[in-house]
């Protein structure tokens, strides 16, 4: 349509863009609308048991309320949209006959305007006859009549205008509505991150966290004491890097009201011990750190006469700053889990198999990846 006199003429392309948009919005809603039914469903056994609870838990205060707020509020959008598409559409025809209409009319209004003026002339002649004044006035009547049309059509369009307008202004208020819905769970971009940082990393911290602590605490003796023995001192780093992030886990459950200071106080003391002994050793057995230990006897052949000697076997270890701090850690670990928890040395080394061991047991059944002390707790 095109009435730029009127100032609406809106471009061709539009009622396309709009029809886009709505199938967008429409896709948008389904997807979200799908993840909505995940989360609040464990009919496909992905969020049972206390592990889905606790995940579901980290999501309903913040996130779920703001899932379905941007649910409602692109619906509302969507369909706001959809019918400002179809009341534009009905407009557009309106405005196609109207502009038809208008066209024709002016056409009229032109053809009788020259014959009104024709038989104007006629009549004012000399030799004009008696019909010539009457023929000037049907002229003229007709012409009245042709812009009076053209007048009545372009009033129709000037109230298409304004129901235009009124129409447009009523889709606005409604996609002002869909974004005043999301008032009330706007938040600053930094707080917004931060939030979802919070609630990611406390979830981490309860479900992932104890089980790589428990693997690390599993692993690190035999690291340590295979790193004591030639070729195997390369271990040694590997045994600090493990001793180092068991001592940050440490580190962070305390920070975090889930571990308690003792044991990362105790964790750092038994690294800083590491370290003055491999520094202890470098000085009284040089840079190498090596010393033999005879300490398997054995039967050797005799030089002469085909018996035996009784002699040993030595054993060599390399004692360096790396081996020296890893197994001073776990050892100080050890004696902390004795003092504090009156097991033996045998039972530390072999409680992180047993954690591990339940904590599978326990997710198999629906319970989550929790040891059998912290689901009764």
């Amino acid at each position: 349509m095109n009435f730029p006199a009127l100032g609406f003429d809106p471009a061709p392309g539009e009622l396309g863009v709009i029809e886009s948009l709505v199938d967008t919005l429409s896709a948008t809603v389904d997807d979200i609308d799908e993840s909505s039914r995940i989360l609040h469903s464990d009919e496909d056994g992905t969020w049972i048991g206390e592990s889905g609870d606790a995940f579901r838990a980290t999501l309903s205060e913040d996130f779920q309320p703001q899932l379905l707020a941007s649910s409602g509020a692109l619906r509302q959008s969507r369909d706001a949209l959809a019918g400002w598409a179809t009341t534009l559409g009905a407009h557009q025809l309106s405005a196609r006959r109207l502009e038809e209409q208008a066209a024709q009319a002016k056409a009229t209004v032109a053809a009788r305007a020259k014959a009104s003026s024709t038989a104007a002339d006629a009549a004012k002649a000399e030799d004009a006859s008696a019909e010539s004044a009457a023929d000037a006035e049907d002229a003229a009547s007709a012409l009245a009549g042709a812009e009076g049309e053209l007048q009545s059509i372009l009033s129709q369009a000037r109230s298409l205008l304004e129901q235009v307008n009124q129409d447009a202004g009523d889709t606005a208020a409604s996609l002002a509505a869909a974004q005043d819905s999301l008032g009330a769970y706007q938040e600053s971009g930094w707080d917004a991150f931060w939030g979802s940082v919070g609630d990611a990393g406390a979830w981490l911290m309860d479900n992932v966290v104890p089980i790589i602590e428990d693997i690390l605490r599993a692993a690190l003796p035999i690291i340590a004491i295979l790193a004591l023995f030639p070729p195997l001192t390369g271990l040694g780093l590997v045994a600090t890097i493990i001793a180092g992030t068991l001592l940050a886990i440490d580190g962070l459950q305390w920070a975090t009201g889930r571990g308690s200071f003792e044991d990362f106080a105790m964790g750092a003391l038994g690294m800083a011990l590491g370290g003055a002994l491999g520094g202890l050793a470098k000085s009284v057995l040089g840079p190498g750190g090596s010393v033999v230990i005879p300490s398997i006897q054995r039967m050797t052949p005799a030089l002469a006469g085909g018996g035996t000697a009784a002699g040993s076997l030595a054993v060599a270890l390399q004692l360096n700053f790396r081996n020296m701090v890893s197994n001073s850690y776990w050892m100080t670990m050890g004696v902390k889990d004795k003092y504090d928890k009156g097991t033996s040395f045998i039972d530390s080394l072999a409680g992180p198999w047993q954690n591990l061991a339940e904590r599978v047991h326990n997710t198999v059944d629906g319970n989550g990846p929790r040891t059998d002390e912290e689901l009764s707790s």
